[in-house]
């Protein structure tokens, strides 16, 4: 539109010595501080200004009378977000059957807005505005706006019809054990799932408009009372400090909410399970979903919480807490196993048993690659594996990574190209990645145990033992909104460890779901 253009020194010219046309939009966010105009026809022109080429923008204007006067009106939606049943039956014959039926004229500005919204339209889910920031966020999330003749406030007409995949079972937190739910696209659908398992007076929603392009809702979720203050005031003062042009899911909004310190590990806890995500709230942490995101995040994180399962409390103490050291021990192996090997083989073969050592050099009599560059492919090959399986359709996932396994595998020993030591060594790290339940802290740990491996195949014990004091120190130094990411083990807590690796009897751990001084996460 002529209106747009910026490099016209007329239109500009124009525009400073005509008000009428300041109405207008100066820049692409000038509607962020715009207030509605008092007439319908100027509000329509300024919508149209910028959504009047979308061929789903619908306007119309037309004219209500009664016994005592005449107002235009003018409603304006979006075709394919409206539910057209409830603006045709209900709402337009609402307010062409209540308009008649008025006892008087209505003049002043603050009156007659006041006879629509409370007699005219008398339908749950009516909201107001004088502000196009509001009205273009409602608008664009599928609510009906009517504009009135001589008010410079708009009525927001709750009409949406909501396009959303079914609420359906888990694909990445799967368990044996537990609600077969899971969160969708449709942030109302995932509040009703919160509230569904918290029926508490207390919990309370507090919403907010993120990205200046996407204008994404964004709802952060605590328990009064639970929630540590200093906590929630550090989220909250993070999620108003955004200042990114676009949220388009849970993934930007966590690396918007990052922490100052760099670790390749995560420390914000997300989850796609609404039983997961309501047993964190219960514990006083404050969870953040996001609009068209199908996970929540939880703050604060601790590394432990990474480690744990919904299953867990599913289960008798004893068998939880057995699972639970399982998992460090995979954990353990997909970190630490391939260095250990290379440090055998390459530095301190004489720490072997005389027996496994005659047989894993008579092995490698044949190979060609030296042990670190034998056990790097091997790795290697392993997790393009792993990830080709990820990204191939559920059906040929699977198969083809086990398939491939097997044959390539088989096929590099028998050419004499690896040794079965190695494969041995590459399938028990391989396994002990996949018992982490979190796929972040799987990646991290994917990534870490190349550089245990690179380190001690080149300083041997001692860059093992270095590379090792360092990682501690930096878990150690990592903070989650303000709270340790180590803990309960850096700084140590007694009664934080009746939920660590260890699992006490639930009715032990009444004490974690109250004050962080009593609990600290």
């Amino acid at each position: 539109m002529a209106l747009f253009n910026k490099n016209s020194k007329k239109e500009k010219n124009e525009k400073v010595e005509n008000p009428e046309t300041t109405k207008f939009p100066e820049s692409n966010d000038d509607y962020l501080n715009r207030s509605l105009f008092s007439t319908v026809k100027e509000n329509i022109d300024y919508l149209k200004a910028y959504q009047g080429e979308c061929w789903d923008f619908v306007t119309g204007e037309f004219t209500l009378e009664n016994n005592y006067q005449e107002i235009n009106v003018g409603i304006v939606y979006l075709a394919g977000l409206v539910d057209q049943k409830l603006l045709n039956k209900t709402v337009i014959d609402a307010i062409n059957r209540n308009f008649s039926k008025a006892k008087k004229s209505y003049e002043d500005e603050e009156e007659r807005f006041k006879f629509f919204k409370t007699k005219v339209l008398t339908a749950i889910g009516v909201d107001e505005t004088n502000m196009f920031s509001k009205l273009f966020n409602t608008l664009l999330s599928g609510d009906m706006i009517l504009l009135i003749d001589g008010c410079s406030k708009c009525l927001i007409i709750g009409a949406r019809l909501y396009q959303e995949r079914p609420v359906e079972k888990p694909t990445t937190q799967i368990t044996v054990m537990g609600s077969n739910d899971a969160f969708n696209e449709n942030l109302l659908t995932n509040l009703s799932l919160i509230r569904k398992r918290i029926k508490n007076p207390n919990l309370i929603f507090k919403n907010y408009v993120i990205g200046k392009e996407s204008n994404t809702n964004v709802v952060l979720m605590y328990i009064k009372g639970l929630v540590d203050e200093n906590v929630l005031q550090e989220v909250e003062k993070r999620i108003k400090a955004i200042d990114i042009p676009e949220v388009i899911d849970a993934s930007s909004l966590e690396v918007a909410l990052r922490e100052k310190q760099f670790s390749i590990f995560p420390k914000i806890f997300y989850s796609e399970r609404p039983d997961t995500i309501a047993a964190q709230i219960l514990e006083g942490r404050v969870a953040i979903l996001c609009d068209s995101s199908p996970e929540a995040l939880i703050a604060p994180s601790v590394f432990i919480q990474f480690l744990h399962s919904t299953e867990d409390f599913h289960q008798k103490a004893f068998i939880a807490t057995f699972f639970r050291f399982l998992r460090l021990v995979g954990l353990i192996l997909a970190l630490f196993l391939p260095s250990f090997y290379i440090l055998l083989i390459l530095h301190h073969s004489e720490l072997l048993p005389i027996n496994l050592l005659f047989s894993a050099a008579g092995q490698r009599v044949i190979t060609p690659l030296p042990a670190y560059l034998e056990l790097f492919g091997v790795l290697i090959a392993f997790d393009l594996l792993r990830e080709s399986g990820t990204r191939m359709p559920t059906a040929l996932g699977t198969t083809i990574s086990f398939v491939g396994s097997i044959i390539i595998g088989q096929s590099s020993v028998e050419a004499g190209l690896i040794s079965p030591l190695i494969v041995i060594v590459a399938a028990l790290t391989g396994i002990g990645s996949l018992v982490i339940p979190n796929y972040k802290l799987n990646l991290a740990v994917t990534i870490i145990k190349y550089i245990f491996t690179l380190v001690s195949s080149i300083f041997g014990f001692y860059g093992f033992t270095l590379s090792f004091i360092m990682l501690i120190i930096h878990f150690s130094s990592l903070r989650s909104f303000g709270a340790d990411y180590f803990a309960p083990f850096a700084p140590f807590s007694k009664e934080g460890q009746k939920d660590a690796l260890l699992r006490f009897p639930l009715d032990l751990l009444k004490n974690k779901r109250r004050k962080k001084e009593q609990y600290p996460y």
